[in-house]
């Protein structure tokens, strides 16, 4: 039938689409699952790749990737099984035909009513119409058969789902792209749940060199190449040997994918690994590691401690030292043998030195201790060089420098005289050097030569010195003893004797000194001094000179004395005006300024004059022109220069300088005015005094000059005939005589001719000068001049030359010995004629002080009488102006007794200013009598004739005791008796410090040594006093007397130390000071008269015990002490005392005991 046709038609239709339908759900179902299912596989896997966990973890995922899996294939199946079965609606015939008629728009409904009725009529039909419903299915049937219903199917579904799975692919695609595999890799971890995967890395290292040996201080180069991913930092970590914690040091990136890490000097061995930080893609953060590398460093041979032993020259006394340690550098005197000692960090086969020269010391090798020694001959540097035994050897060895200090030429310099100079009478000078050396002294010579007047004008330009100086044998040469020869600086003194060589007036002595030292390895070295010359002065030379200082001297003391009365006037008128004045004018205080100006430029000008003084009292001295006398006075004279410019003058400028600030206290600027005036003309009596005295001495210094040119002339004749009695005996023996010998002995006579005219010269001069000087006696002069003139002693001196030169020599030396005798007798007459002015001097004095004393003791009678009148005053008495008229006739009296004295002091020095004192407080005492009485003032009028009366008679012991030590004196001046006195007690001081030094030397005194000390303490106490009456009974300079009261101090403090039984090293040291005080204040009260014939004999009498070169230990003090000791030897004592200086001088050597000496 048609319409069952067209239903199974329709039923075969639906079943196509239903299938279409199925089929489409199912794709969509399962895109759905894949892309679900992918998706949490992806996230699963994302997980898993960023944190690679760990099994247990990695199961969690699995689990909930198969859960979630499970439950889209439980869900989507579910839908698809029951729509197979028919149980889903969405696929029923009738949601088909619905879906159908919705898609095409004709069918609508028509398709589902169709086969929902034939559907019932299949089930039922009684109660359908078969007809109807076969109709309705026929048209439906006719009408929509040929259509196609699955064009109904919806397949934009498929299509999103499609899209969605294409987008999920791609998404899926790209995931596993960017992680270059990693999802994959995560995915398949995550099926395999249970198993443990190793997490690879985005990168790799390869580290070189990785692990090595090195040598110690060598560099190391770490490189780290990377492949794969670029880290974000790359590091290295570093553990040391010496170290337990890892030190990190980043690295920086040296070129694409390479890494470098260095270090300069590998110090010890140390591990390492390289740590990279992944920066890229899903695995920022994580650290990568290499595996740990070691470096093991192998040590080079190395010097660990180096020290130097210097051992010096055996000549140089320096020993051995060592230098400290790692000190390769060395200073080494030349000829230092140097012994390198070596500590190595390990044993090395060989070692060495090696020098810049090229050569090469071997150093011994064995263990860690190496060593080995050179000596220092030249400047150099050297290098240390060890090899171990894997033939490693020490890198860049350090380079050491050693300086050859070379022996220093040894040093001398003349320190007495160190300038050209003129030899005394004596022929004796002291020669002082100061010689050094570094290391020590081997000699000292003095060399010298003779060069006569004649060959001065030749010999003595620098170039002839020069050429002489290269010759030796043109020179003679004198060792001089080196007690000393440690080479420190030293001053050694000599006093040198020229005596042995025939030295005549203006001869010279071309001298140097040269030094050797003791350099034992490049030989001795000489060092000279600069040469300088000697020159013998002659006589008349000597005191022409002297004579023109005189002269200038005197002339310089006149005219202050004329400036100083032309003060005098200036400020007498000055005075005046200032009484005339309330207050002080511009005016005078200019004059008062221009008036103490000129004080002081006197003040200076005297200081010249006394330095002067002093270099021709040296001259005098040094070449014996002066008997002891006159040199006493002149030494005198220039105590009295010393003492002129008083503290109270000084006083009063300062008061007057102060007071003129004021204008207003006139009153203070006249008192101050009037004590300056009364000061200056003080000051100007006392340098007239001295200008006085200065030409009374002149006299007597030509008289001393006449003196000694006539001994000198007689002694030159002696030794022309005792040469002429050697030749004349010569002659006669038959042997040939120097020519050269008798040209001198005839210039030599001929010389004497001149030096006789000048003798006569000085005579006339001499006989000018008194006149002068009314008291002067000229008499015995006179006859010995007529006497020279007579027996015309020039006319056969030149005959005698004359007769040296024919050879005619036995009567040469009858002519010279006959003129001797007349020589000998001028001399003798001039000498009379001194000792005849010395006594009539003496007597002239002594005459004027009895006389002086007499009117004192008649003035101290009359004062008495006054006194006793006085008492008998009373108040209203009328007798007050009798006595004071009285009064007044004894102050005459007493200012013409003063008068008196000052022209004494004007001729003699033995007026002391002690006397000078005591009669001003006299003459002050009786004006304040008179005052008083003028007030009748009875009181005070007695007081002062009494201090008047008291004075006198102090005063008349004083010019009494003058006078008694004028009588005593042998030559007027009073200090012969000191000198001996002092002598004695020089003497018993000496014998007490030895016998002081014997019992301190015992330790604890026993009581026989305490009552000898106190025995000594007596001794000293003896002393003392006598020393304090010596003071009392001397008028001695004021430098001496400082001197004096010194050694009282210092002996009671001696004696202190007896009595207390507390001798010590200070007590032992200031004895020797008080002995050595009184041998200097004998040296200081001058030289006594004596011959030149005895100072000849005490020079070469103890030429042979001279001390010489002083030892170093006493330092400066003993080079004093020593000028001293020749001084002292010079000075005429007598021979014991002599020998008390020499033994006192010994004894300090040898006790070391340092004193102060004072040298002037």
């Amino acid at each position: 039938m048609q319409s069952e046709i067209y239903y199974n038609s329709f039923i075969a239709k639906l079943k196509r689409l239903r299938n279409r339908e199925l089929t489409v759900w199912s794709t969509v179902y399962f895109l759905k699952f894949i892309v679900i299912s992918g998706t949490i596989l992806l996230g699963l896997s994302l997980i898993e790749s960023i944190f690679w966990l760990p099994a247990r973890y990695r199961l969690v995922l699995s689990v909930f990737g198969a859960a979630a899996g499970s439950g889209l294939i439980i869900y989507y199946g579910f839908f698809a099984i029951r729509a197979m079965l028919g149980r889903d609606k969405r696929f029923s015939f009738e949601e088909l035909s619905r879906k159908a008629g919705n898609t095409f728009p004709e069918i609508r409904d028509k398709l589902l009513n169709a086969i929902q009725v034939f559907t019932q009529l299949t089930r039922s039909k009684e109660r359908y119409s078969p007809a109807l419903i076969a109709d309705t299915m026929n048209r439906v049937g006719s009408s929509f058969a040929a259509y196609d219903f699955t064009r109904s199917i919806d397949h934009g579904r498929l299509r999103r789902h499609l899209y969605l799975f294409g987008s999920f692919a791609g998404i899926f695609l790209i995931f596993i792209l960017l992680t270059s595999g990693a999802v994959n890799r995560a995915a398949v971890r995550i099926f395999q749940p249970t198993k443990n995967f190793q997490i690879p890395y985005s990168f790799s290292l390869d580290v070189s060199p990785g692990s090595i040996e090195m040598i110690r201080n060598e560099p190391f180069r770490a490189v780290v190449s990377v492949s794969g991913k670029t880290p974000r930092s790359m590091s290295i970590f570093i553990k040391r040997e010496s170290s337990s914690e890892y030190e990190k040091h980043d690295l920086t990136e040296a070129e694409s994918g390479t890494y470098e890490f260095k270090v300069e000097k590998v110090k010890e061995s140390f591990n390492y690994f390289i740590r990279g930080r992944e920066g890229a893609g899903l695995f920022i953060g994580r650290n990568i590691d290499s595996e740990e590398y070691s470096v093991h460093v192998i040590y080079r041979p190395t010097v660990r401690n180096l020290k130097l032993h210097l051992e010096y020259p055996a000549y140089s006394f320096l020993g051995s030292r060592y230098l400290e340690d790692n000190i390769g550098d060395a200073a080494a005197l030349k000829g230092t043998i140097i012994r390198a000692e070596l500590t190595l960090n390990k044993p090395v086969k060989e070692a060495s030195l090696h020098f810049t020269d090229g050569a090469a010391i071997p150093l011994t090798a064995g263990g860690v201790k190496s060593e080995g020694s050179f000596i220092v001959m030249k400047d150099t540097r050297y290098t240390i060089h060890l090899l171990d035994e894997d033939d490693i050897t020490n890198s860049e060895p350090i380079e050491y420098r050693i300086s050859a200090v070379q022996d220093a030429y040894p040093y001398i310099q003349f320190t007495i005289p160190g300038e050209n100079t003129d030899l005394t009478e004596d022929k004796q000078i002291l020669i002082g050097l100061k010689i050094s050396d570094d290391f020590g002294l081997t000699q000292l010579m003095l060399g010298h030569r003779l060069v006569d007047r004649e060959e001065a004008g030749t010999l003595l330009t620098p170039e002839s010195i020069r050429n002489l100086l290269n010759d030796s044998l043109a020179f003679k040469y004198t060792d001089v003893p080196l007690e000393d020869k440690s080479g420190i600086i030293q001053d050694v003194y000599r006093l040198w004797d020229l005596e042995n060589i025939q030295l005549f007036p203006e001869d010279r002595i071309i001298y140097f000194a040269e030094v050797y030292d003791n350099d034992g390895i490049s030989g001795s070295k000489r060092t000279r001094t600069r040469t300088f010359t000697l020159r013998l002065p002659s006589i008349d030379e000597l005191f022409e000179q002297a004579a023109q200082s005189q002269e200038i001297q005197e002339e310089k003391l006149s005219e202050i004395v004329e400036e100083g009365k032309e003060l005098q006037e200036k400020l007498k008128e000055l005075s005046h005006e200032f009484l005339q004045t309330n207050e002080l004018e511009w005016e005078q205080k200019q004059k008062a300024d221009e008036a103490l100006k000129k004080q002081e430029d006197i003040k200076k000008r005297l200081e010249d004059i006394k330095k002067e003084i002093e270099e021709l009292i040296e001259k005098f001295e040094k070449n014996d022109l002066l008997s002891a006398e006159t040199l006493d006075k002149y030494k005198e004279l220039q105590e009295l220069l010393e003492e002129l410019y008083s503290p109270e003058l000084q006083t009063e400028m300062q008061k007057l300088q102060q007071s003129l600030e004021n204008a207003a206290q006139m009153d203070q600027n006249r008192q101050n005015l009037d004590n300056f005036r009364n000061a200056q003309e003080s000051f100007t009596e006392q340098v007239n005094r001295t200008l006085e005295l200065l030409k009374r001495l002149q006299i007597e210094q030509m008289m001393d000059e006449v003196v000694t040119k006539a001994e000198h002339i007689t002694e030159t004749q002696q030794t022309i005939n005792t040469k002429l009695d050697t030749l004349a005996q010569k002659s006669e023996a038959g042997q040939k005589q120097s020519e050269l010998d008798k040209e001198k002995l005839a210039r030599q006579e001929k010389d004497l001719v001149k030096n006789t005219d000048n003798l006569q010269n000085s005579i006339e001069k001499l006989l000018e000068k008194m006149i002068e000087q009314p008291d002067f006696p000229r008499e015995k002069l006179s006859e010995t001049l007529k006497d020279i003139e007579q027996k015309e002693l020039q006319g056969q001196m030149l005959k005698l030359s004359q007769e040296m030169f024919k050879e005619a020599i036995k009567k040469s030396l009858d002519t010279g010995r006959q003129l001797e005798k007349e020589l000998k007798e001028i001399e003798e007459n001039l000498k009379e004629a001194q000792q005849e002015m010395t006594e009539n001097q003496k007597e002239d004095i002594l005459r004027a002080m009895r006389k002086s004393a007499s009117d004192l003791l008649e003035l101290s009678k009359k004062q008495e009488e006054l006194k006793s009148e006085s008492k008998s005053l009373t108040t209203n008495s009328d007798k007050f102006r009798e006595i004071a008229d009285k009064q007044n006739d004894i102050t005459a009296g007493l200012l013409r007794i003063i008068g008196s004295l000052v022209n004494i002091s004007e001729k003699s020095f033995f007026i002391t200013p002690e006397l000078g004192i005591s009669l001003g407080e006299i003459l002050s005492a009786m004006q304040g009598s008179i005052k008083m009485l003028e007030e009748r003032n009875k009181a005070g009028s007695i007081s002062n004739q009494d201090k008047s009366m008291q004075g006198l008679n102090e005063s008349i012991i004083q010019l009494r005791e003058i006078m008694k030590n004028v009588q005593e004196s042998t030559g007027g001046t009073g200090f012969n008796e000191f000198v001996e006195r002092m002598q004695q007690l020089a003497g018993q001081q000496q014998k007490l410090n030895q016998n002081t030094e014997s019992l301190s030397q015992g330790g604890a005194l026993s009581l026989e040594q305490q009552a000898a000390m106190q025995r000594l303490a007596q001794e000293q106490e003896l002393i003392r006093k006598s020393l304090e009456q010596l003071q009392k009974e001397m008028q001695e300079p004021v430098n001496l007397k400082e001197r004096l009261e010194q050694m009282g101090t210092d002996m009671r403090e001696v004696i202190k130390d007896m009595k207390d039984l507390n001798i010590t090293g200070r007590t032992l040291q200031l004895q020797e000071q008080i002995l050595s005080r009184m041998l200097d204040a004998q040296r200081s009260i001058h030289r006594r008269d004596f011959s030149k014939k005895r100072v000849a004999e005490t020079a070469k009498q103890y030429e042979g015990i001279d001390p010489g070169i002083l030892p170093e230990n006493l330092g400066e003090h003993k080079r004093y002490l020593e000028e001293d000791l020749i001084k002292a030897l010079k000075e005429g004592y007598t021979r014991d005392f002599e020998v008390l200086i020499k033994n006192y001088f010994d004894s300090l050597n040898k006790k070391n005991i340092i004193i102060p000496v004072k040298k002037n």
